[in-house]
């Protein structure tokens, strides 16, 4: 097909065929007040540290909970071992879906249990 493409430029019918390398890393520049008009957003809201949450927390916390309840799994042993020792596992893996899909959420629960 390209070669056919490139015969027909060649007889002068096409002119933007293969006329730009596309591989060249052609990025588009906007500035601030670019982004702005055009989204409504602000450029500084989009930084994460100032979203005012504090997930380092949020991760020692889910760190240490998951431990506990890994640590917590091998005491216990039986039925209750096995549920600790699952949800050692599910709630980081939880946590971190959440906060993938609505970061928002798990902010509101952290203002909220301020």
């Amino acid at each position: 097909m390209t070669s056919e493409l490139d015969r027909i430029k060649g007889r002068g019918f096409l002119n933007v065929w293969n006329s730009r390398e596309i591989s060249s890393g052609t990025k588009f520049q906007y500035s601030n007040s670019q982004l702005t008009s055009k989204t409504s957003i602000e450029p500084v809201k989009l930084r994460l540290d100032d979203v005012g949450y504090n997930y380092q927390n949020v991760f020692v916390a889910a760190l240490v909970i998951a431990t506990v309840l890994g640590l917590g799994s091998s005491f216990v042993g039986g039925q209750l071992g096995f549920i600790l020792g699952y949800a050692s596992a599910l709630f980081p893996v939880t946590l971190v879906g959440i906060g993938s899909v609505a970061p928002a959420l798990l902010g509101d629960i952290i203002n909220k249990s301020k």
